[in-house]
């Protein structure tokens, strides 16, 4: 599979979950706010996985805020995590990094260093740190999101399962699966318990777990896993929605470890439709994941079915 074990992790993480992870305005001044009618927005195309649509009204909303509010405003902030939360998702990691810090600066300085805000963008940065390899980093920002959560929230959240989920990402791409498995679990059960059965980031839970359970060995474990992953995250997405193409990758990528390539075939070809469709880029690594998948399932069904038809041959001839 073309993703690294980080990237597919936290990737899916960090769609399944914009909801909570990208922020809105605060309640001061939003009726006399200029950008925020462009943030919403955002947040609306995010949401669908509309991410290069996001990207000029993101932008927008930045400039807009930037002259009508001033540099320090909390919700400049708002709109300089979610331009940097779509460059992310974009993979434009450099071009994020300046913004979720300024965004912090000023969150800190304006709301407290202990709202949720904070936690939030913690997180977001913790992120952005994992897919650039930087995992101590990671590991202390999602440590001290996971702190701030646990003293405002309690231990039933699903903001925890967020920052447990992170970790256990974190851990996993270290290949630390032993101390990666219990905060998967946790982030599982938690999600479970405060959403329900079949919401979004549970389907996000699944997948992580099912990615652990794969890198480990344990294919009979992740099976099972990533199949409700598919089926809740087509059922609460919508089946073009960007997830859905990692979510079948996934699956396809579990059946190509185990020889199954007449399954596998069809899903990376549903993925590479849906990923062609929601990115433009032809390098997205969503998009060139199930294309050079795909290729490569293909190749190896034409060489089982050459082998068999010269098999067939030779005995005919004999």
């Amino acid at each position: 599979m073309f993703f690294s074990s980080v990237l597919r992790r936290s990737f899916y993480l960090f769609i399944a979950t914009g909801a909570l992870l990208i922020f809105v305005s605060t309640a001061v001044s939003q009726e006399l706010d200029g950008g925020e009618k462009l943030n919403r927005e955002v947040i609306s195309l995010y949401k669908i996985g509309k991410y290069e649509a996001a990207l000029a009204p993101a932008q927008k909303a930045v400039e807009i805020r930037e002259q009508e509010l001033g540099e320090g405003h909390p919700n400049l902030a708002v709109s300089l995590n979610n331009l940097a939360l779509v460059h992310a998702t974009l993979g434009h990691y450099e071009k994020a990094r300046p913004l979720y810090k300024r965004s912090l600066e000023i969150i800190e300085k304006t709301l407290g260093p202990e709202h949720l805000k904070v936690a939030a963008s913690l997180d977001n940065q913790g992120l952005l740190y994992s897919y650039l390899g930087e995992f101590q980093n990671a590991e202390t920002l999602h440590r001290h999101s996971l702190k701030l959560r646990e003293k405002k929230l309690g231990p039933f959240h699903p903001n925890i399962a967020i920052s447990s989920n992170l970790l256990s990402g974190l851990y996993s791409a270290q290949r630390e699966y032993k101390k990666a498995e219990p905060w998967e679990i946790r982030s599982l059960e938690v999600s479970e318990r405060t959403l329900g059965a079949n919401h979004p980031n549970v389907a996000a839970s699944l997948n992580n777990l099912a990615l652990l359970y794969a890198t480990m060995g344990e294919y009979n474990l992740a099976v099972p896993l990533y199949r409700r992953a598919v089926l809740i995250s087509e059922k609460t997405l919508g089946p073009e929605h960007p997830n859905i193409a990692i979510a079948l990758n996934n699956l396809a990528d579990m059946y190509e470890k185990i020889g199954e390539y007449s399954k596998a075939q069809p899903l990376y070809a549903k993925a590479l439709e849906i990923s062609t469709k929601s990115y433009e880029d032809k390098y997205h690594p969503t998009r060139l994941a199930s294309s050079n998948s795909l290729d490569r399932v293909r190749s190896k069904i034409q060489a089982i079915k050459e082998r068999f038809d010269n098999k067939v041959t030779i005995h005919s001839v004999k």
